[in-house]
Protein backbone atom coordinates (compact mmCIF):
# COMPACT_ATOMS: atom_id res chain seq x y z
CA UNK A 1 0.00 0.00 0.00
CA UNK A 2 1.15 3.53 -0.68
CA UNK A 3 1.75 6.00 2.11
CA UNK A 4 -1.08 8.35 2.97
CA UNK A 5 0.06 11.93 2.32
CA UNK A 6 -2.57 13.15 4.76
CA UNK A 7 -5.03 16.01 4.57
CA UNK A 8 -6.44 18.86 6.60
CA UNK A 9 -9.59 17.47 8.32
CA UNK A 10 -11.04 20.95 8.83
CA UNK A 11 -10.58 21.80 5.15
CA UNK A 12 -12.17 18.49 4.08
CA UNK A 13 -15.20 19.01 6.32
CA UNK A 14 -15.63 22.50 4.89
CA UNK A 15 -15.46 21.17 1.33
CA UNK A 16 -17.93 18.34 2.04
CA UNK A 17 -20.38 20.65 3.80
CA UNK A 18 -20.25 23.07 0.86
CA UNK A 19 -20.73 20.19 -1.56
CA UNK A 20 -23.86 18.88 0.16
CA UNK A 21 -25.23 22.41 0.60
CA UNK A 22 -24.75 23.09 -3.10
CA UNK A 23 -22.31 25.95 -2.50
CA UNK A 24 -19.08 24.36 -3.72
CA UNK A 25 -17.59 26.42 -6.57
CA UNK A 26 -15.38 25.12 -9.38
CA UNK A 27 -12.20 25.80 -7.42
CA UNK A 28 -13.65 23.88 -4.49
CA UNK A 29 -14.57 20.97 -6.77
CA UNK A 30 -11.03 20.87 -8.08
CA UNK A 31 -9.55 20.97 -4.58
CA UNK A 32 -11.87 18.23 -3.31
CA UNK A 33 -10.99 16.01 -6.24
CA UNK A 34 -7.29 16.55 -5.55
CA UNK A 35 -7.62 15.69 -1.85
CA UNK A 36 -9.61 12.52 -2.55
CA UNK A 37 -7.15 11.36 -5.20
CA UNK A 38 -4.12 11.78 -2.97
CA UNK A 39 -5.35 10.69 0.48
CA UNK A 40 -6.88 7.29 1.36
CA UNK A 41 -7.81 8.70 4.80
CA UNK A 42 -9.73 11.51 3.12
CA UNK A 43 -11.56 8.98 0.98
CA UNK A 44 -12.59 7.02 4.08
CA UNK A 45 -13.84 10.21 5.73
CA UNK A 46 -15.68 11.06 2.53
CA UNK A 47 -17.45 7.69 2.51
CA UNK A 48 -18.58 8.03 6.12
CA UNK A 49 -19.81 11.56 5.38
CA UNK A 50 -21.69 10.36 2.32
CA UNK A 51 -23.32 7.49 4.23
CA UNK A 52 -24.59 9.96 6.83
CA UNK A 53 -25.92 12.43 4.28
CA UNK A 54 -27.57 9.69 2.25
CA UNK A 55 -29.82 8.99 5.21
CA UNK A 56 -30.34 12.69 5.97
CA UNK A 57 -31.07 13.36 2.32
CA UNK A 58 -33.56 10.55 2.10
CA UNK A 59 -35.44 11.72 5.16
CA UNK A 60 -35.26 15.36 4.05
CA UNK A 61 -36.80 14.48 0.72
CA UNK A 62 -39.66 12.54 2.30
CA UNK A 63 -40.39 15.04 5.06
CA UNK A 64 -39.94 18.03 2.75
CA UNK A 65 -42.55 16.61 0.42
CA UNK A 66 -45.05 16.68 3.29
CA UNK A 67 -44.23 20.28 4.19
CA UNK A 68 -44.22 21.53 0.63
CA UNK A 69 -41.97 24.00 -1.15
CA UNK A 70 -44.45 25.83 -3.31
CA UNK A 71 -43.22 29.06 -4.77
CA UNK A 72 -39.57 28.39 -4.01
CA UNK A 73 -36.96 28.29 -6.71
CA UNK A 74 -35.17 24.89 -6.59
CA UNK A 75 -31.66 25.36 -5.23
CA UNK A 76 -28.65 23.25 -5.92
CA UNK A 77 -28.97 21.99 -2.35
CA UNK A 78 -32.50 20.77 -3.07
CA UNK A 79 -31.22 18.90 -6.10
CA UNK A 80 -28.25 17.31 -4.32
CA UNK A 81 -30.17 15.66 -1.49
CA UNK A 82 -32.59 13.66 -3.68
CA UNK A 83 -29.59 12.62 -5.77
CA UNK A 84 -27.87 11.35 -2.65
CA UNK A 85 -30.90 9.28 -1.72
CA UNK A 86 -31.32 8.00 -5.25
CA UNK A 87 -27.89 6.55 -5.91
CA UNK A 88 -27.01 4.66 -2.74
CA UNK A 89 -23.42 5.48 -1.85
CA UNK A 90 -22.52 7.73 -4.77
CA UNK A 91 -22.75 11.53 -4.95
CA UNK A 92 -23.34 13.02 -8.37
CA UNK A 93 -23.03 16.78 -8.70
CA UNK A 94 -21.61 19.25 -11.19
CA UNK A 95 -20.78 18.63 -14.84
CA UNK A 96 -17.09 19.32 -14.15
CA UNK A 97 -16.68 16.64 -11.46
CA UNK A 98 -17.88 13.06 -11.20
CA UNK A 99 -16.92 12.47 -7.58
CA UNK A 100 -14.59 9.60 -6.98
CA UNK A 101 -15.54 6.40 -5.22
CA UNK A 102 -12.70 4.22 -4.04
CA UNK A 103 -11.49 3.44 -0.54
CA UNK A 104 -8.54 1.14 -0.99
CA UNK A 105 -5.15 2.67 -0.45
CA UNK A 106 -3.43 3.60 -3.69
CA UNK A 107 -4.45 2.93 -7.26
CA UNK A 108 -6.47 4.89 -9.74
CA UNK A 109 -9.87 6.10 -8.64
CA UNK A 110 -12.58 5.49 -11.23
CA UNK A 111 -15.40 8.01 -11.34
CA UNK A 112 -19.06 7.04 -11.08
CA UNK A 113 -21.67 9.35 -12.49
CA UNK A 114 -25.33 9.44 -11.60
CA UNK A 115 -26.23 7.96 -14.99
CA UNK A 116 -23.95 5.00 -14.34
CA UNK A 117 -25.42 4.18 -10.96
CA UNK A 118 -28.90 5.69 -10.78
CA UNK A 119 -30.85 3.63 -8.29
CA UNK A 120 -33.82 3.77 -5.95
CA UNK A 121 -33.44 5.01 -2.39
CA UNK A 122 -31.81 2.44 -0.11
CA UNK A 123 -34.11 0.10 1.80
CA UNK A 124 -34.03 0.36 5.58
CA UNK A 125 -34.19 -3.41 6.09
CA UNK A 126 -31.19 -5.73 5.73
CA UNK A 127 -30.64 -7.23 2.29
CA UNK A 128 -27.89 -9.73 3.09
CA UNK A 129 -26.30 -11.62 5.95
CA UNK A 130 -22.65 -12.48 6.46
CA UNK A 131 -22.48 -16.24 6.06
CA UNK A 132 -18.71 -16.55 6.12
CA UNK A 133 -15.85 -14.25 7.13
CA UNK A 134 -12.25 -15.35 6.77
CA UNK A 135 -9.57 -12.90 7.89
CA UNK A 136 -11.74 -9.91 7.04
CA UNK A 137 -10.46 -6.36 7.42
CA UNK A 138 -12.73 -3.68 5.99
CA UNK A 139 -13.70 -0.01 6.12
CA UNK A 140 -16.84 -0.14 8.25
CA UNK A 141 -16.50 0.73 11.94
CA UNK A 142 -20.29 0.56 12.38
CA UNK A 143 -20.68 -3.05 11.18
CA UNK A 144 -18.69 -5.99 12.53
CA UNK A 145 -17.65 -8.48 9.80
CA UNK A 146 -18.82 -11.55 11.70
CA UNK A 147 -20.94 -14.51 10.67
CA UNK A 148 -24.64 -13.81 11.19
CA UNK A 149 -24.38 -10.02 10.96
CA UNK A 150 -26.94 -8.38 8.65
CA UNK A 151 -25.96 -5.84 6.00
CA UNK A 152 -28.03 -3.05 4.49
CA UNK A 153 -27.54 -1.28 1.20
CA UNK A 154 -24.43 0.86 1.17
CA UNK A 155 -20.72 1.04 0.41
CA UNK A 156 -18.16 -1.45 1.69
CA UNK A 157 -14.44 -1.90 1.12
CA UNK A 158 -12.83 -5.26 1.82
CA UNK A 159 -9.10 -4.72 2.41
CA UNK A 160 -8.12 -8.24 3.51
CA UNK A 161 -9.70 -11.69 3.58
CA UNK A 162 -12.81 -13.23 2.03
CA UNK A 163 -16.44 -12.47 2.78
CA UNK A 164 -19.43 -14.72 2.02
CA UNK A 165 -22.85 -13.06 1.79
CA UNK A 166 -26.29 -14.63 1.62
CA UNK A 167 -28.84 -12.29 0.02
CA UNK A 168 -32.49 -12.29 0.99
CA UNK A 169 -33.52 -13.41 -2.50
CA UNK A 170 -31.32 -16.53 -2.24
CA UNK A 171 -28.19 -15.38 -4.08
CA UNK A 172 -24.91 -16.35 -2.43
CA UNK A 173 -21.89 -14.16 -3.13
CA UNK A 174 -18.25 -14.52 -2.09
CA UNK A 175 -15.93 -11.50 -2.29
CA UNK A 176 -12.13 -11.63 -2.12
CA UNK A 177 -9.92 -8.69 -1.13
CA UNK A 178 -9.18 -6.15 -2.31
CA UNK A 179 -12.80 -5.39 -3.14
CA UNK A 180 -14.72 -2.09 -3.27
CA UNK A 181 -18.43 -2.73 -3.61
CA UNK A 182 -21.81 -1.12 -3.09
CA UNK A 183 -24.81 -3.27 -2.17
CA UNK A 184 -27.48 -1.55 -4.21
CA UNK A 185 -30.39 -3.91 -3.65
CA UNK A 186 -31.08 -7.61 -3.04
CA UNK A 187 -30.50 -8.08 -6.78
CA UNK A 188 -27.54 -5.85 -7.56
CA UNK A 189 -23.95 -5.16 -6.53
CA UNK A 190 -21.76 -2.37 -7.92
CA UNK A 191 -18.03 -3.17 -8.02
CA UNK A 192 -15.14 -0.79 -8.49
CA UNK A 193 -12.66 -3.60 -7.95
CA UNK A 194 -12.79 -7.11 -6.58
CA UNK A 195 -12.92 -10.87 -7.00
CA UNK A 196 -16.42 -12.29 -6.79
CA UNK A 197 -18.07 -15.71 -6.99
CA UNK A 198 -21.87 -15.86 -7.26
CA UNK A 199 -24.25 -18.80 -6.85
CA UNK A 200 -27.72 -17.71 -7.96
CA UNK A 201 -30.85 -19.89 -7.63
CA UNK A 202 -33.95 -19.47 -9.74
CA UNK A 203 -35.54 -17.28 -7.06
CA UNK A 204 -32.78 -14.70 -7.63
CA UNK A 205 -32.61 -14.96 -11.41
CA UNK A 206 -31.55 -11.59 -12.78
CA UNK A 207 -29.00 -10.97 -10.03
CA UNK A 208 -26.58 -8.42 -11.46
CA UNK A 209 -22.98 -7.50 -10.80
CA UNK A 210 -22.10 -4.14 -12.35
CA UNK A 211 -19.11 -1.92 -12.68
CA UNK A 212 -18.55 1.37 -14.47
CA UNK A 213 -17.98 -0.44 -17.77
CA UNK A 214 -19.77 -3.78 -17.62
CA UNK A 215 -22.69 -5.76 -16.23
CA UNK A 216 -23.19 -9.48 -15.65
CA UNK A 217 -26.78 -10.67 -15.41
CA UNK A 218 -27.13 -14.11 -13.91
CA UNK A 219 -29.83 -16.43 -15.23
CA UNK A 220 -30.03 -18.95 -12.37
CA UNK A 221 -26.41 -20.06 -12.44
CA UNK A 222 -22.96 -19.88 -10.86
CA UNK A 223 -20.05 -17.75 -12.06
CA UNK A 224 -16.87 -16.01 -10.95
CA UNK A 225 -15.60 -12.59 -12.02
CA UNK A 226 -12.49 -10.53 -11.36
CA UNK A 227 -13.12 -6.80 -11.80
CA UNK A 228 -9.96 -4.71 -12.17
CA UNK A 229 -9.61 -0.94 -11.84
CA UNK A 230 -8.14 -0.86 -15.35
CA UNK A 231 -11.57 -1.59 -16.83
CA UNK A 232 -10.80 -5.23 -17.62
CA UNK A 233 -13.08 -7.92 -16.18
CA UNK A 234 -12.54 -11.66 -16.54
CA UNK A 235 -15.38 -14.13 -16.09
CA UNK A 236 -15.71 -17.89 -15.71
CA UNK A 237 -19.19 -19.44 -15.93
CA UNK A 238 -19.42 -22.51 -13.71
CA UNK A 239 -23.08 -23.44 -14.22
CA UNK A 240 -26.03 -22.22 -16.28
CA UNK A 241 -25.85 -19.03 -18.35
CA UNK A 242 -24.64 -15.46 -17.91
CA UNK A 243 -25.45 -12.47 -20.08
CA UNK A 244 -22.56 -9.99 -20.18
CA UNK A 245 -22.76 -6.38 -21.30
CA UNK A 246 -20.15 -3.82 -22.21
CA UNK A 247 -21.74 -0.55 -21.10
CA UNK A 248 -21.75 2.79 -22.84
CA UNK A 249 -21.46 6.23 -21.30
CA UNK A 250 -25.14 6.29 -20.39
CA UNK A 251 -24.93 2.94 -18.61
CA UNK A 252 -26.76 0.88 -21.23
CA UNK A 253 -25.56 -2.15 -23.20
CA UNK A 254 -23.32 -1.42 -26.19
CA UNK A 255 -22.09 -4.97 -26.74
CA UNK A 256 -23.56 -8.14 -25.28
CA UNK A 257 -22.26 -11.66 -24.89
CA UNK A 258 -23.99 -14.85 -23.72
CA UNK A 259 -21.87 -17.52 -22.06
CA UNK A 260 -22.64 -21.03 -20.76
CA UNK A 261 -21.10 -23.43 -18.25
CA UNK A 262 -17.36 -23.82 -18.80
CA UNK A 263 -17.01 -20.63 -20.85
CA UNK A 264 -14.43 -18.00 -19.98
CA UNK A 265 -14.31 -14.49 -21.41
CA UNK A 266 -12.86 -11.04 -20.94
CA UNK A 267 -14.63 -7.67 -21.02
CA UNK A 268 -12.19 -4.92 -22.01
CA UNK A 269 -13.61 -1.41 -21.77
CA UNK A 270 -10.59 0.30 -23.36
CA UNK A 271 -10.77 -1.98 -26.39
CA UNK A 272 -14.60 -1.88 -26.39
CA UNK A 273 -14.58 -5.66 -26.79
CA UNK A 274 -15.81 -8.89 -25.23
CA UNK A 275 -13.84 -11.97 -26.25
CA UNK A 276 -13.67 -15.64 -25.27
CA UNK A 277 -10.48 -16.73 -23.56
CA UNK A 278 -8.99 -19.57 -21.53
CA UNK A 279 -9.14 -18.81 -17.79
CA UNK A 280 -6.68 -21.50 -16.76
CA UNK A 281 -4.18 -19.04 -15.24
CA UNK A 282 -6.73 -16.68 -13.69
CA UNK A 283 -7.12 -16.82 -9.89
CA UNK A 284 -10.80 -16.74 -8.92
CA UNK A 285 -12.24 -16.71 -5.42
CA UNK A 286 -13.92 -19.97 -4.41
CA UNK A 287 -17.63 -19.80 -3.53
CA UNK A 288 -18.62 -20.46 0.08
CA UNK A 289 -21.48 -22.67 1.24
CA UNK A 290 -24.15 -20.64 3.04
CA UNK A 291 -25.06 -22.02 6.43
CA UNK A 292 -28.14 -20.80 8.25
CA UNK A 293 -27.47 -19.13 11.60
CA UNK A 294 -27.30 -21.67 14.40
CA UNK A 295 -30.46 -21.93 16.48
CA UNK A 296 -29.28 -21.32 20.06
CA UNK A 297 -32.51 -22.29 21.83
CA UNK A 298 -32.53 -22.37 25.62
CA UNK A 299 -33.68 -25.73 27.09
CA UNK A 300 -36.40 -23.92 29.05
CA UNK A 301 -38.30 -23.35 25.80
CA UNK A 302 -39.15 -27.04 25.36
CA UNK A 303 -40.22 -27.25 28.99
CA UNK A 304 -42.56 -24.27 28.53
CA UNK A 305 -44.14 -25.81 25.42
CA UNK A 306 -44.61 -29.20 27.07
CA UNK A 307 -46.20 -27.54 30.11
CA UNK A 308 -48.84 -26.05 27.77
CA UNK A 309 -49.85 -29.64 26.84
CA UNK A 310 -49.69 -29.68 23.03
CA UNK A 311 -51.41 -32.52 21.20
CA UNK A 312 -48.18 -33.05 19.25
CA UNK A 313 -44.69 -31.52 19.46
CA UNK A 314 -41.98 -32.33 16.92
CA UNK A 315 -38.52 -31.09 17.91
CA UNK A 316 -36.65 -32.56 14.89
CA UNK A 317 -33.68 -33.60 17.03
CA UNK A 318 -33.27 -37.00 15.38
CA UNK A 319 -34.67 -39.02 12.49
CA UNK A 320 -35.58 -42.60 13.36
CA UNK A 321 -36.88 -44.82 10.56
CA UNK A 322 -37.18 -41.67 8.41
CA UNK A 323 -39.46 -40.02 10.95
CA UNK A 324 -39.30 -37.21 13.49
CA UNK A 325 -41.14 -38.46 16.55
CA UNK A 326 -43.74 -36.61 18.56
CA UNK A 327 -42.11 -35.84 21.92
CA UNK A 328 -45.34 -35.88 23.98
CA UNK A 329 -46.82 -39.14 22.70
CA UNK A 330 -45.76 -42.24 20.74
CA UNK A 331 -48.46 -41.35 18.22
CA UNK A 332 -48.29 -39.00 15.21
CA UNK A 333 -44.75 -39.47 13.86
CA UNK A 334 -43.79 -37.01 11.11
CA UNK A 335 -42.45 -39.14 8.25
CA UNK A 336 -40.06 -37.69 5.67
CA UNK A 337 -40.72 -37.79 1.96
CA UNK A 338 -38.04 -36.74 -0.46
CA UNK A 339 -34.68 -35.43 0.79
CA UNK A 340 -35.10 -33.74 4.18
CA UNK A 341 -32.16 -33.24 6.53
CA UNK A 342 -31.41 -32.29 10.10
CA UNK A 343 -28.98 -29.46 10.70
CA UNK A 344 -27.68 -27.49 13.66
CA UNK A 345 -25.31 -27.51 16.58
CA UNK A 346 -24.80 -30.14 19.24
CA UNK A 347 -27.51 -28.63 21.46
CA UNK A 348 -30.30 -28.26 18.92
CA UNK A 349 -31.15 -29.74 15.53
CA UNK A 350 -33.67 -28.37 13.02
CA UNK A 351 -35.45 -29.68 9.94
CA UNK A 352 -33.59 -28.40 6.88
CA UNK A 353 -35.25 -27.98 3.48
CA UNK A 354 -32.83 -27.28 0.63
CA UNK A 355 -33.42 -25.18 -2.50
CA UNK A 356 -34.57 -27.20 -5.48
CA UNK A 357 -35.81 -30.15 -3.41
CA UNK A 358 -39.47 -29.35 -4.05
CA UNK A 359 -40.65 -32.94 -3.68
CA UNK A 360 -39.58 -33.13 -0.04
CA UNK A 361 -41.25 -32.52 3.30
CA UNK A 362 -42.69 -34.14 6.42
CA UNK A 363 -46.08 -35.81 6.51
CA UNK A 364 -48.08 -36.91 9.57
CA UNK A 365 -50.34 -39.53 8.04
CA UNK A 366 -52.09 -40.48 11.30
CA UNK A 367 -54.87 -37.87 11.67
CA UNK A 368 -54.80 -35.69 14.79
CA UNK A 369 -58.30 -35.73 16.36
CA UNK A 370 -60.35 -32.77 17.56
CA UNK A 371 -57.93 -30.02 16.52
CA UNK A 372 -60.73 -27.56 15.81
CA UNK A 373 -63.21 -28.66 18.48
CA UNK A 374 -62.51 -25.57 20.61
CA UNK A 375 -60.04 -23.71 18.47
CA UNK A 376 -56.42 -24.56 17.83
CA UNK A 377 -52.86 -23.20 17.75
CA UNK A 378 -49.96 -23.86 15.37
CA UNK A 379 -46.64 -22.80 16.89
CA UNK A 380 -43.09 -23.13 15.51
CA UNK A 381 -39.78 -21.42 14.70
CA UNK A 382 -38.68 -20.85 11.13
CA UNK A 383 -35.69 -19.47 9.25
CA UNK A 384 -36.30 -18.75 5.55
CA UNK A 385 -33.28 -19.05 3.30
CA UNK A 386 -34.66 -16.32 1.04
CA UNK A 387 -37.80 -14.32 0.27
CA UNK A 388 -40.15 -16.90 -1.20
CA UNK A 389 -43.73 -17.93 -1.78
CA UNK A 390 -43.73 -21.10 0.31
CA UNK A 391 -45.80 -23.24 2.65
CA UNK A 392 -44.55 -23.92 6.16
CA UNK A 393 -47.37 -26.01 7.68
CA UNK A 394 -50.72 -27.30 6.40
CA UNK A 395 -53.59 -29.17 8.12
CA UNK A 396 -55.61 -31.32 5.69
CA UNK A 397 -58.58 -33.67 5.87
CA UNK A 398 -57.57 -37.36 5.94
CA UNK A 399 -57.26 -39.53 2.86
CA UNK A 400 -53.77 -38.77 1.58
CA UNK A 401 -51.74 -39.92 -0.16
CA UNK A 402 -54.63 -40.80 -2.47
CA UNK A 403 -54.36 -43.45 -5.20
CA UNK A 404 -53.62 -42.40 -8.76
CA UNK A 405 -55.20 -45.20 -10.83
CA UNK A 406 -54.80 -43.37 -14.15
CA UNK A 407 -51.47 -41.73 -13.32
CA UNK A 408 -53.02 -38.26 -13.01
CA UNK A 409 -52.86 -35.88 -10.08
CA UNK A 410 -55.54 -36.20 -7.44
CA UNK A 411 -57.74 -33.23 -6.67
CA UNK A 412 -56.48 -30.70 -4.18
CA UNK A 413 -56.80 -31.71 -0.53
CA UNK A 414 -59.25 -29.93 1.75
CA UNK A 415 -57.38 -27.67 4.16
CA UNK A 416 -58.38 -26.52 7.61
CA UNK A 417 -55.33 -24.27 7.83
CA UNK A 418 -52.20 -23.25 5.94
CA UNK A 419 -49.29 -21.13 7.22
CA UNK A 420 -47.24 -19.64 4.39
CA UNK A 421 -44.64 -17.07 3.46
CA UNK A 422 -45.42 -14.52 0.78
CA UNK A 423 -42.93 -13.29 -1.79
CA UNK A 424 -42.13 -9.75 -2.92
CA UNK A 425 -45.24 -9.75 -5.11
CA UNK A 426 -48.29 -7.73 -4.11
CA UNK A 427 -50.59 -10.48 -5.36
CA UNK A 428 -50.50 -14.26 -5.69
CA UNK A 429 -53.19 -16.65 -6.91
CA UNK A 430 -55.40 -13.61 -7.36
CA UNK A 431 -55.09 -12.50 -3.71
CA UNK A 432 -53.99 -9.05 -2.65
CA UNK A 433 -51.37 -9.61 0.00
CA UNK A 434 -48.58 -7.95 1.92
CA UNK A 435 -45.15 -8.57 0.42
CA UNK A 436 -42.69 -10.55 2.53
CA UNK A 437 -45.30 -11.39 5.15
CA UNK A 438 -46.72 -14.49 6.84
CA UNK A 439 -50.11 -15.78 5.81
CA UNK A 440 -52.47 -17.65 8.15
CA UNK A 441 -55.33 -19.22 6.18
CA UNK A 442 -58.30 -20.82 7.98
CA UNK A 443 -61.16 -22.80 6.43
CA UNK A 444 -63.88 -24.45 8.50
CA UNK A 445 -65.29 -26.72 7.35
CA UNK A 446 -62.10 -27.66 5.51
CA UNK A 447 -62.17 -27.17 1.76
CA UNK A 448 -59.86 -26.68 -1.23
CA UNK A 449 -60.59 -23.01 -1.88
CA UNK A 450 -61.72 -19.72 -0.27
CA UNK A 451 -61.39 -19.14 3.48
CA UNK A 452 -60.31 -16.33 5.82
CA UNK A 453 -56.78 -14.90 5.55
CA UNK A 454 -54.58 -13.16 8.10
CA UNK A 455 -51.53 -11.48 6.55
CA UNK A 456 -48.95 -10.26 9.04
CA UNK A 457 -48.15 -6.58 9.38
CA UNK A 458 -44.51 -7.51 10.02
CA UNK A 459 -42.08 -8.54 7.32
CA UNK A 460 -40.21 -11.76 7.87
CA UNK A 461 -36.44 -11.42 7.62
CA UNK A 462 -34.66 -14.19 5.68
CA UNK A 463 -31.69 -15.85 7.38
CA UNK A 464 -33.12 -15.00 10.79
CA UNK A 465 -34.94 -17.26 13.26
CA UNK A 466 -38.55 -16.15 13.81
CA UNK A 467 -41.15 -17.46 16.25
CA UNK A 468 -44.66 -17.88 14.80
CA UNK A 469 -47.96 -18.70 16.51
CA UNK A 470 -51.23 -18.92 14.56
CA UNK A 471 -54.27 -19.05 16.86
CA UNK A 472 -57.91 -19.76 16.07
CA UNK A 473 -60.05 -18.65 19.01
CA UNK A 474 -63.83 -18.17 18.99
CA UNK A 475 -64.58 -15.66 16.25
CA UNK A 476 -61.01 -14.36 15.90
CA UNK A 477 -57.89 -15.50 14.07
CA UNK A 478 -54.69 -14.16 15.62
CA UNK A 479 -51.13 -14.17 14.30
CA UNK A 480 -48.21 -13.66 16.69
CA UNK A 481 -44.66 -12.89 15.52
CA UNK A 482 -41.76 -13.21 17.98
CA UNK A 483 -44.13 -13.35 20.94
CA UNK A 484 -46.07 -10.19 20.05
CA UNK A 485 -49.62 -9.88 18.65
CA UNK A 486 -49.18 -8.88 15.02
CA UNK A 487 -52.59 -9.07 13.34
CA UNK A 488 -56.07 -10.42 13.95
CA UNK A 489 -59.10 -10.95 11.72
CA UNK A 490 -62.69 -11.82 12.63
CA UNK A 491 -64.26 -14.99 11.25
CA UNK A 492 -67.54 -16.86 11.59
CA UNK A 493 -66.35 -20.38 10.74
CA UNK A 494 -67.87 -23.11 12.92
CA UNK A 495 -65.71 -25.43 15.04
CA UNK A 496 -65.68 -29.17 14.29
CA UNK A 497 -64.58 -32.60 15.47
CA UNK A 498 -62.72 -33.65 12.32
CA UNK A 499 -59.22 -35.08 12.50
CA UNK A 500 -56.45 -33.69 10.32
CA UNK A 501 -53.23 -34.86 8.74
CA UNK A 502 -50.20 -32.55 8.76
CA UNK A 503 -47.82 -31.61 5.95
CA UNK A 504 -44.65 -29.62 6.70
CA UNK A 505 -42.35 -27.72 4.32
CA UNK A 506 -44.61 -28.04 1.31
CA UNK A 507 -48.22 -27.33 0.35
CA UNK A 508 -49.10 -30.74 -1.07
CA UNK A 509 -48.71 -34.09 0.71
CA UNK A 510 -46.80 -37.02 -0.87
CA UNK A 511 -48.05 -38.09 -4.27
CA UNK A 512 -48.38 -34.62 -5.76
CA UNK A 513 -45.80 -33.40 -8.23
CA UNK A 514 -47.22 -29.95 -8.94
CA UNK A 515 -47.92 -26.70 -7.13
CA UNK A 516 -45.72 -27.57 -4.20
CA UNK A 517 -44.82 -24.09 -2.81
CA UNK A 518 -41.71 -25.75 -1.40
CA UNK A 519 -40.06 -24.06 1.58
CA UNK A 520 -36.31 -23.48 1.49
CA UNK A 521 -34.81 -22.97 4.92
CA UNK A 522 -35.10 -24.46 8.40
CA UNK A 523 -38.09 -25.18 10.65
CA UNK A 524 -38.09 -26.32 14.26
CA UNK A 525 -40.11 -26.86 17.44
CA UNK A 526 -43.46 -27.45 15.70
CA UNK A 527 -46.28 -27.77 18.24
CA UNK A 528 -50.01 -28.28 17.59
CA UNK A 529 -52.57 -27.55 20.29
CA UNK A 530 -56.25 -28.48 20.32
CA UNK A 531 -56.99 -25.18 22.04
CA UNK A 532 -56.09 -21.51 21.51
CA UNK A 533 -52.99 -20.34 23.37
CA UNK A 534 -53.40 -17.05 25.19
CA UNK A 535 -51.29 -14.00 24.39
CA UNK A 536 -49.52 -14.46 27.73
CA UNK A 537 -48.64 -18.07 26.89
CA UNK A 538 -47.26 -17.15 23.47
CA UNK A 539 -45.11 -14.41 24.97
CA UNK A 540 -43.91 -16.72 27.74
CA UNK A 541 -42.84 -19.31 25.19
CA UNK A 542 -40.92 -16.77 23.13
CA UNK A 543 -39.26 -15.30 26.21
CA UNK A 544 -38.23 -18.78 27.37
CA UNK A 545 -36.28 -19.31 24.15
CA UNK A 546 -33.57 -16.80 25.17
CA UNK A 547 -31.94 -17.06 21.77
CA UNK A 548 -28.17 -16.97 21.96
Amino acid sequence: MSADPGYDPKELRTLLAALCDGHLDEAGHARLEQVLHTSPSARRTYLRYVDLHLEVGRRFEIEGAAVGNEGRRPTRHARVLPALAAIAAVLAVGAGLALVFHVLDGGDIPAITRQEAALPAPDESPVAIIGSARGVVWNRDDVSPETGVSLKTGAYALREGELGLGFINGAEVTLGAPADFVILSPLEIYLTEGRVAAQVPESASGFTIRSKDMALVDIGTAFSVNVKPSGVSRVLVREGEVVASLLGKNGTTVRDYRASAGDGFEINAAAAAIRAMDMGDESFVEPFALLLPEFGLDPSYALAVQAAKPLAYWRFETLDQNAAWNTVSPRFPAHTFGPVYLDGGAENQSALFLPGEDMSGFFVSEPLPGLNRRGYTIEFWMNARAIQYATLVGLIKPGWPAPHPDGSESKSPDYLSVIELTSEQASADGLIQRARSLRFLHRSPAESSSGVNVFSNSNYQPLRWTHVAAVCEGDLLRLYIDGRPDQEVAHSSPPGDDAYQVVVGRLRPPGFTDYSRHFSGALDELALYDRPLTAAEVKAHFDAARLR
